[in-house]
Parts: C-alpha cells; structure tokens; sequence
C-alpha cells in the first residue's frame, strides 16, 4: 500500500430521508410535491474498531 500505516477504524455513514407522497385510485400523486424536497432527513455515522 505505498508503504502507508494500515487503520484501525472504519467510518460509515448512513443518510435517511423520507418524503410524504399522496396516492389515489392506486396512483402517485406528484402534483403538489417538490420531488427533492424531503420532510425528514438525518444521517447516522457508525465508526467500527478493527482489532486483530
């Protein structure tokens, strides 16, 4: 590896987003939401800790 020191800890990220979308008769309806536009959204970092 280029002569560079192994980790010892891995970060990984998790982003979650949730949007309320309508339905009727079996059909999304987009017409009053902006696609993009999340009503919730939050991220989880998780560091995990390799030992050998």
């Amino acid at each position: 590896m280029n002569g560079a020191e192994p980790v010892s800890t891995l970060r990984h990220a998790l982003n979650l987003r949730l949007l309320s979308i309508r339905e009727e008769e079996g059909r999304f309806l987009f017409t009053d939401h902006l696609e993009q536009t999340e009503d919730w959204s939050d991220s989880l970092l998780v560091d995990i800790e390799i030992r050998q």
